[in-house]
């Protein structure tokens, strides 16, 4: 494939860039009748939410939430923290942080009793398990853990990109990851791969709820 305009070919026997290849796009602005349907169906939405996905109010015994009370909120990239050594994860969920936590709590027991391979972050939990001879339970993960929400999405809206290249969720948990590896590279347990990896989430049906004024 050998490029049309002059200035590439010249470069491209110059520089010897046999490599170099040229794709071209073609990206159109959106016109009036898509701009004035993308304004009606904001306004539409803007008072609805899915009822399926809408945040609920923490539900853990005694007041005591791991998360801070969000524990009940959904389509977040949330960071854990390893209150031991001071490293932490960044990961993602389209259901809810309390759910998500509870499937690592049972992956780390799942790797300690039959060596089933998880994420980074139940690596490093069940390692410092085995280090200091403790035995697993969960209140133990909680205990050691720090939770944090980093940015939390609408439903609707996260949803409409799901299994795609511009997933919203996903984008949203990339760019926390390339922002930790560029700051904080030493602490951060995710690896910079990750970021390549394709969409998981899947779309769902989810009922509408019209918020009150």
């Amino acid at each position: 494939a050998v490029p049309t305009d002059k200035t590439s070919s010249y470069r491209v026997v110059r520089f010897g860039l046999k490599w170099l290849r040229y794709s071209m796009s073609y990206k159109r602005f959106p016109n009036v009748r898509e701009l004035l349907q993308q304004d009606l169906k904001s306004k539409m939405l803007s008072d609805i939410e899915s009822e399926d996905f809408r945040e609920r109010p923490c539900n853990c015994p005694s007041g005591n939430c791991f998360a801070g009370g969000n524990c009940r909120k959904s389509m977040v990239v949330y960071r854990l923290g390893c209150r031991t050594c001071g490293k932490f994860y960044i990961g993602n969920t389209q259901q809810k942080l309390k759910k998500r936590f509870q499937q690592h709590c049972t992956n780390v027991r799942s790797l300690l009793e039959r060596n089933v391979p998880s994420n980074t972050f139940v690596r490093h939990m069940a390692d410092h398990l085995k280090e200091e001879e403790v035995q697993y339970s969960p209140q133990i993960i909680r205990d050691r853990t720090e939770v944090e929400i980093l940015w939390q999405g609408k439903a609707i809206s996260c949803m409409k990109t799901f299994g795609v290249l511009r997933c919203q969720l996903c984008m949203e948990e990339k760019l926390a990851i390339l922002r930790a590896h560029w700051e904080q590279p030493e602490l951060l347990l995710n690896s910079i791969i990750e970021v390549e990896e394709s969409c998981k989430h899947r779309t769902r049906f989810h009922r509408l709820l019209r918020c009150a004024d």
